[in-house]
């Protein structure tokens, strides 16, 4: 947990002149906090709002779906490749990265708890592309492309490359290995539904960074092996103290 120390900013501390009489400002600024507080809790619950984010960890029904893939596939494959450029993405490898650290790649399986080894892919760079492709075997690699629309220029360069490696390595199994979450309108969706590709759909509520939390964001997550059941608790926790009135 993340405390913040602010007493060396006290007038009781460093004097009238500089410091800051905390009771005073807290009684001060109260009502204005509640209000906007209460604000939040009612913005939250509309459709396509910019903070609902904060009822994401509710969504069981969607939580549930991504928990029995994970199950399926489980000890199934060494590799998981993640392409795309949507920013829940940005959010999976930043808490990715702090849970596992930095060289999580490197760790023998065991030491990985026989949790396969991550990729993060959203730069179409041919030399780091193809390096990948062809130091791995794409027979136990699972690609999961994450696109709301699937009209991203990098993703879909990446998504067709990863298709035709597959298609060339695997055969006519190669569905089996490609993993798609994507707006259900959308020209991946259809991809997906031709091709035969397991998927999940990108809700329309889902924008930007606020997806982290919601099951797109999470889906490399619990694929990693990370106990996205203990994470979303700690979301739990913050969002109760977030929208607690008494300050």
């Amino acid at each position: 947990m993340i405390k913040y120390d602010c007493s060396n900013i006290h007038s009781k501390i460093i004097g009238e002149e500089h410091g800051l009489n905390l009771e005073e400002k807290f009684d001060e600024y109260s009502l204005t906090i509640n209000e906007i507080i209460n604000d939040i809790k009612i913005e939250k619950d509309f459709p396509n709002s910019n903070l609902s984010w904060i009822n994401f960890y509710e969504e069981k029904e969607n939580l549930n779906a991504i928990k029995e893939y994970a199950k399926r596939v489980e000890g199934k494959f060494e590799n998981i490749f993640i392409i795309g450029l949507s920013a829940p993405l940005y959010g999976a490898k930043a808490i990715f990265s702090a849970i596992t650290g930095p060289y999580w790649n490197h760790f023998c399986r065991e030491k990985r708890g026989n949790n396969p080894q991550i990729y993060f892919l959203n730069n179409i760079d041919p030399d780091n592309v193809t390096s990948l492709f062809q130091m791995t075997d794409l027979r136990r690699t699972l690609v999961v492309v994450v696109s709301k629309y699937g009209q991203t220029p990098e993703t879909t360069a990446l998504f067709m490359y990863a298709k035709k490696m597959l298609e060339n390595e695997i055969g006519e199994n190669y569905p089996l290995h490609i993993v798609t979450c994507c707006h259900h309108d959308s020209i991946l969706a259809q991809i997906s539904k031709e091709e035969g590709y397991y998927t999940f759909d990108y809700p329309e509520n889902v924008n930007g960074r606020i997806g982290t939390f919601s099951h797109c964001g999470l889906l490399p997550l619990i694929l990693a092996g990370i106990d996205i059941d203990e994470l979303l608790e700690g979301v739990k926790v913050s969002t109760e103290k977030l929208l607690n009135t008494n300050i």
